[in-house]
């Protein structure tokens, strides 16, 4: 499930939700956007990332439920990541971009839509899989 945020002093353009826990959210910018603004986006999810895997941490008793996700849509971009928690390395909290795609901005671009369909389908499967549900409603 995808909500709006607005009972927290650091906001995002969306949150994903799951078994009524917050499990990952994401931003929104339109084709255009500076870059300053961009790497702002990257930066506040980056840290709703955190803020909910503390949550997360605190409420599951199975530690491969430490992870958060999270996209970032810039213009026809969308970049995909993930931040864990690990107990076994030094920095406890990692955070990867997981693929970058790119959404067709021509008709001409449309000929890759099936790879990113594929590729957003493969990341629905690993939020899945970390959740700890079979089926993952975005929407």
């Amino acid at each position: 499930m995808v909500c709006c945020r607005t009972n927290s002093q650091i906001q995002t353009d969306f949150v994903l939700v799951a078994n009524g826990q917050e499990v990952g959210c994401g931003e929104i910018q339109f084709p255009g956007t500076t870059t300053q603004l961009v790497e702002e986006d990257r930066a506040r999810t980056a840290e709703i990332f955190k803020r909910q895997l503390y949550v997360r941490i605190r409420k599951s008793k199975d530690p491969e439920e430490f992870v958060t996700f999270g996209m970032v849509f810039s213009g026809f971009n969308i970049e995909l990541y993930v931040m864990a928690f690990d107990f076994e390395n030094t920095s406890l909290y990692q955070f990867y971009e997981i693929e970058k795609l790119k959404l067709p901005s021509s008709p001409e671009l449309y000929t890759n839509i099936e790879e990113t369909i594929e590729n957003l389908a493969s990341f629905k499967v690993k939020c899945s899989i970390y959740i700890g549900q079979e089926i993952f409603k975005i929407g």
